[in-house]
């Protein structure tokens, strides 16, 4: 009898750590798939965002090193000489913004840079015989190709990087030989705000730019959040002539979830303490006297079933569910997340007021519409918000009156929806209106089939024409001498195959002139890779158009009498050289003197 009695004990506590040690197991499966998910979905918004700020640097820098081009033409225009080089490049750096100096090196040695002052030290530096930077210069040089070198300590002082283009001049012969360099010095921290990269560390994100050295194979760090290694970050790569900087970003916090992992946790470790010990509770209902054994069964199970039924009536309501009197005191209470609930466990107590638990603002709309209730049966669509540790949040209310027996106080049915996410959505589809209406450049969207459904503000101030001009029309351009449908053509042909056109077109604003723009063109597709809109953003390139004209005039012509000068008769006397060469055809040049 007594061996009897210790199974019949034990056999409870048997069965409950049982279901606990399996209903932990399914747990912690369940929690370690949701982490490794959480953890690859953060991984790949890192990703995207490094990668934002990698090609901002790398279209900084390439932009920059792209006036060593513009200068290498002057020269070979000038067959050696830049006449009024100061003037010139001092007009061409307010185009290439973050450009600490703009030089010549005829040979290999610094003779001319912009601006002069604070670079005074560089004048002289032979680029091909320093031992810091010579490689690059002879790899420049040999090669012909653009290099980059750095970062490293400048001649004038600081830390930055340089780029040099080789030039090349045609001698007698037509061979061309090496005449020296055009040169651009990027001092930092100014070629690094392209990328912005302080806003990683203002939104909480560690980042280190680097690269490794290639005579030493070591790392150099070129930028950093702070000291410390990064915690299993992403990287970027950035592809620089003659070499490649990578750009590593992680939390700053790393990539654990200190709140998300032991609320799961807890939440685990809870279902399992219920699961055991409504385990528990069934075997000893079992072992009940035998007389009692069929109505036990009977009512454990109708009781089950309740439980059950009203578990997953309750668990089918993904939002907070609350028994209000007509005087705002709860009855009841029930929320499935309990991530967010619109009033907690410990809030929502019997002898508790709504007006007790919610602001005043809030329970006054509670009670707005529970007194809506009573007079129609119902209230829906009122709204109020609440601050929660998690952040605030936003609550639409439906109200119901619960029918109850004659003589007792009215109940009333209260669900809270969270509207959060609506809320959050409009506020964004509102910013996105506004940055859109607000943009300084023109913004045109047409549809799949290429009429024109809505336009900015900046689109009317630069073309002339109104959303009811163009509405439901094709848009039609003309790119540099090219006929507009060609043109068109074009465009839609580079849309076809790979969904994005950028380049120099021609329009006409509706008084009929015509200007140059720099047109943005992409093709927007839905998730099954149908063509749904074109979206086309340009901007007026006027100013700059008339700019390099300038430069244009500046190099060619004498700024005081407006004639041609040497340059311009050197450039047309070779060009005609070479046409004689090719052709075998005779030249004559004659040389009438003032007295002719």
């Amino acid at each position: 009898m007594h061996r009897l009695f210790n199974l019949r004990l034990s056999r409870p506590w048997f069965v409950a750590c049982s279901v606990f040690v399996m209903t932990a197991v399914v747990a912690a499966m369940l929690i370690w798939h949701s982490e490794g998910q959480r953890l690859s979905e953060a991984r790949t918004r890192v990703a995207d965002m490094a990668g934002d700020h990698a090609q901002a640097l790398q279209r900084g820098i390439e932009r920059a090193l792209s006036v060593t081009y513009a200068v290498a033409a002057l020269v070979r225009q000038g067959n050696g000489t830049v006449r009024d080089y100061e003037a010139v490049a001092t007009q061409m750096l307010p185009f290439y913004p973050g450009i600490a100096a703009l030089g010549l090196s005829p040979g290999g040695i610094i003779g001319q840079v912009v601006p002069l002052q604070g670079n005074e030290k560089s004048i002289g530096f032979n680029q091909l015989q320093d031992i810091a930077q010579n490689k690059e210069a002879l790899l420049a040089r040999n090669t012909g190709k653009l290099t980059l070198a750095g970062p490293l300590q400048l001649v004038q002082g600081g830390l930055g990087v340089v780029g040099r283009l080789p030039v090349y001049l045609d001698d007698a012969q037509g061979k061309p030989n090496f005449w020296g360099f055009s040169y651009v010095t990027i001092r930092f921290p100014q070629a690094l705000e392209a990328a912005r990269l302080p806003l990683l560390a203002d939104r909480g994100f560690s980042y280190e730019l680097w690269r490794i050295v290639p005579d030493t194979g070591k790392k150099q760090t070129i930028a950093a959040s702070g000291q410390g290694a990064l915690d299993a970050p992403v990287e970027r790569n950035l592809e620089l002539p003659n070499g490649i900087w990578t750009l590593s970003v992680s939390p700053a916090k790393g990539w654990n979830d200190p709140l998300g992992l032991p609320l799961k946790t807890a939440l685990g470790l809870l279902v399992c303490g219920l699961m055991a010990y409504m385990s528990k509770l069934l075997v000893e209902l079992k072992a009940h006297e035998k007389g009692l054994e069929v109505v036990v069964q009977e009512r454990t199970a109708e009781i089950l079933a309740t439980q059950r039924q009203l578990k997953a009536t309750l668990d089918a309501i993904p939002d907070p569910l609350l028994e209000l009197g007509l005087d705002g005191r709860y009855h009841g209470a029930h929320s499935p997340r309990a991530d967010l609930p619109a009033v907690s466990a410990d809030e929502a107590e019997l002898s508790k007021n709504i007006s007790d638990v919610f602001p005043p603002d809030a329970a006054a709309v509670v009670m707005a519409a529970v007194q809506e209730a009573h007079e129609k049966g119902w209230s829906n669509g009122r709204q109020f918000q609440l601050q929660r540790p998690h952040g605030q949040f936003w609550f639409e209310l439906s109200v119901s009156r619960k029918p109850l027996s004659s003589g007792t106080e009215p109940r009333f049915m209260l669900l809270s929806r969270d509207i959060t996410k609506r809320k959050r959505a409009e506020a964004q589809l509102e910013l996105t209106a506004k940055v859109f209406e607000q943009s300084t450049e023109g913004i045109m969207i047409a549809d799949a089939q290429r009429r024109i459904v809505q336009v900015n503000r900046a689109f009317t101030q630069i073309s002339g024409y109104s959303l009811a001009d163009v509405l439901g029309k094709t848009p039609r351009l003309s790119g540099p001498g090219r006929m507009a449908d060609d043109f068109f053509s074009l465009v839609m042909t580079s849309l076809d195959t790979n969904g994005h056109w950028e380049g120099e077109a021609r329009n006409r604003r509706k008084d009929g002139s015509s200007y140059p723009q720099w047109l943005s063109v992409t093709r927007v597709c839905d998730q099954r890779g149908t063509v749904t809109h074109f979206i086309s953003i340009f901007r007026d390139i006027t100013q700059n158009k008339e700019a390099e004209d300038r430069i244009r005039q500046l190099a060619h012509y004498d700024p005081l009498t407006g004639l041609p000068n040497r340059t311009l008769l050197a450039d047309r006397s070779d060009h005609a050289i070479s046409i004689a060469q090719r052709s075998g055809a005779p030249l004559t040049l004659i040389f009438l003197d003032l007295d002719h």
